[in-house]
């Protein structure tokens, strides 16, 4: 349905009046003006981002709209505002297996286990091949204490993702906090020879080697891994269940 001229010119007229910025009037300007928000967000402008993407809400009150402007909020580090927004976004499009799984993310990153857990078999539900939701669950069983299931979720994203060196840590984080070290390392080597300078799986192997006094080898990763994390070059995004100390 298209906006009425008359409606156009009255809400130019005041965005004029008050020195912002004019709404987008048509499909096309909307579009533009949300690929610009991303870009701004992208670049870390986030105050930005959000205020593009308000207004573009007040224009046009998508889910998808939402959906950016709750990544925009939790970048800020907004977690109110961000769930509201998604939230929403699932309100107006409860099938999108993209808006489930944001959420879902977040729930996990705010404790709230269950919840998450929820969201995500919802993403899985809709896209059983979805690697990324199979990632995020691993990591919500794991804080269930539902550990073998989680070693399952991984292992299917594995097949699904099988360069994916994130997936191989996160799998031997939880063979190594349930005690099968041997095979946490097995996973901890792989991991490292896709990403070699990974300074979190160095320190997560060695903590597995120390478990199986390995001592020297032990050591010789934690030397490895405060000489990653000390790199001036920018950190790696850390996608397991055990983070890097140092």
């Amino acid at each position: 349905m298209k906006c009425p001229y008359w409606l156009v010119a009255v809400v130019l007229g005041l965005a004029l009046a008050e020195g912002l910025a004019p709404l987008p009037a048509t499909a096309e300007d909307l579009q533009a003006e949300l690929q610009r928000a991303r870009i701004v967000l992208q670049t870390g402008r986030t105050n930005e981002a959000v205020e593009i993407l308000s207004r573009l809400i007040a224009a046009s009150p998508q889910p998808e709209l939402y959906f950016e402007r709750g990544i925009a909020y939790t970048r800020s580090g907004q977690i109110a505002a961000a769930f509201g927004d998604l939230d929403q976004a699932i309100s107006l499009a409860p099938n999108r297996p993209e808006y489930h799984l944001r959420r879902g993310a977040l729930l996990l990153k705010t404790a709230k286990y269950q919840e998450a857990l929820n969201d995500l078999n919802k993403v899985l539900e809709i896209e059983p091949a979805n690697a990324e939701a199979l990632h995020t669950r691993a990591k919500t069983l794991f804080r269930l204490d539902r550990a073998a299931l989680a070693v399952a979720d991984v292992t299917q994203a594995m097949a699904l993702s099988p360069g994916d060196a994130s997936l191989y840590r996160l799998r031997a984080d939880l063979l190594s906090a349930s005690g099968d070290h041997r095979n946490a390392i097995l996973d901890y080597d792989k991991a490292i020879e896709l990403r070699p300078n990974d300074a979190i799986a160095y320190n997560n192997r060695a903590v597995a080697l120390a478990n199986m006094n390995k001592t020297r080898e032990a050591m010789e990763d934690v030397a490895k891994s405060m000489e990653l994390a000390a790199s001036p070059e920018p950190r790696l995004e850390s996608r397991g269940i055990q983070e890097n100390p140092w």
